[in-house]
């Protein structure tokens, strides 16, 4: 029997008793149970946690956090969420090893964040608002967030593209207009350092020594690593058109930073390794929304909570491979869905 089957069935035999808890409280079986990861559940307002390991997995009940949230990013060790609520606050949303949730309101946070941004390890975060035209850097994540500085956007040419910080709270943004897209880099100390311009910026990431990124070029179909954010600035080509990635819509790392993960909007993901540039390309049959992390060296999200099954990246297998989880709270074997 494949090692994944057994695995599934393991976990399905441990979750069968307990999937019935009550919505929000955890079930007692499961607080010994691995977890994956959680997940904004849009349709309830509410996180979920994702139960199991890679390939034997099942979705949660969302859990009652006395607030309804329609924005959630969770950090890189799966601590934390911060989440912009239904009435626009900005909450940082802690999940401890026994299953208790806390709700933390973060200082100075202006109301009705569009865009949330986490740094690789979670120590940092940038807030987006369009309508104040503004990205607001918050530290002390997870116990005491609070707004640090406030990054005035109107002295940068264009509209926000894509954003991503690092967690000393450097701020890499792609501006937009007309056609034009530029990429600066604004440092802790407020300087402003124009890095190189793009075609149409799909997606940015610093990798976890907060110097180096990786870019998305959504007109070009095209990724680079550039190393030296604040020097030099030397760019290299990761993925270009002819590994198949059209649309790409995300860019991440494993968390030592020595692999790159690209996702296409058609359903192609590459992974890359940034030392000998060997490469892997798998095919989803999904329409990825992201590389959300999940627990793991590189285990990420690719969907959201639908009807349909909600697709991992398992990176950290020995090849890696395509699995899902499925849509219902009904605990179930879960098959490897990869064609490489």
């Amino acid at each position: 029997m494949p090692r994944w089957l057994s695995c599934s069935i393991q976990l399905a035999a441990l979750l069968m008793p307990a999937s019935l808890g009550a919505e929000g409280s955890p079930p007692r079986q499961l607080l010994n149970a691995p977890v994956l990861g959680y997940v904004l559940d849009a349709s309830r307002g509410s996180v979920r946690p994702i139960w199991g390991i890679p390939g034997a997995s099942t979705l949660g009940q969302p859990f009652q956090l006395g607030v309804a949230l329609r924005r959630v990013e969770v950090s890189a060790r799966q601590d934390y969420a911060l989440a912009v609520t239904a009435a626009g606050e900005v909450v940082a949303i802690g999940f401890a090893a026994s299953g208790d949730t806390g709700v933390r309101q973060v200082a100075g946070a202006a109301p009705g964040a569009d865009r949330i941004a986490l740094s690789p390890m979670g120590r940092a975060a940038a807030l987006y608002s369009r309508a104040g035209n503004a990205v607001q850097i918050v530290t002390g994540l997870p116990a005491a967030p609070s707004v640090t500085r406030t990054v005035d956007l109107s002295t940068l040419p264009g509209a926000l593209a894509a954003a991503a910080v690092n967690d000393e709270g450097a701020l890499l943004a792609a501006f937009s207009e007309r056609g034009l897209a530029l990429l600066f880099l604004v440092k802790p100390d407020e300087s402003v350092q124009f890095v190189t311009p793009l075609g149409e910026p799909a997606a940015l990431s610093f990798l976890p020594n907060g110097r180096d990124a990786l870019v998305a070029d959504g007109r070009e179909n095209t990724v680079y690593l550039i190393r030296d954010l604040a020097g030099a600035a030397a760019a290299t080509l990761v993925a270009g058109e002819a590994d198949a990635i059209s649309r790409p819509v995300a860019v991440e790392t494993s968390l030592e930073g020595d692999r790159a993960f690209v996702a296409g909007s058609s359903g192609t993901i590459l992974a890359v390794d940034l030392a000998t540039g060997d490469r892997t390309a798998l095919t989803c049959r999904c329409t990825p929304t992201g590389l959300a992390r999940l627990n793991g060296r590189a285990v990420f999200r690719l969907t959201e909570p639908s009807a349909d099954p909600l697709w991992v990246l398992d990176a950290d297998a020995p090849e890696p491979a395509l699995v899902f989880v499925p849509a219902d709270a009904a605990p179930a074997a879960v098959a490897r869905g990869a064609e490489q």
